[in-house]
């Protein structure tokens, strides 16, 4: 599965939607505004490697 081609689909809302509920079948709890952060940082560093 080409998670790229798939992600570049999404709004920035359903990223984040997937984003936490990875992170919940993971276990990997957080308050919204830590996963959030993580969020923005995630996005950013591939933001960074596209261009």
């Amino acid at each position: 599965m080409n998670i790229g081609f798939i992600s570049s689909r999404m709004t920035q809302e359903e990223l984040f939607l997937f984003f936490c509920l990875t992170l919940d079948s993971l276990g990997i709890h957080m308050e919204e505004e830590e996963k959030q952060k993580h969020f923005e940082t995630l996005l950013l560093s591939f933001a960074g490697k596209v261009q």
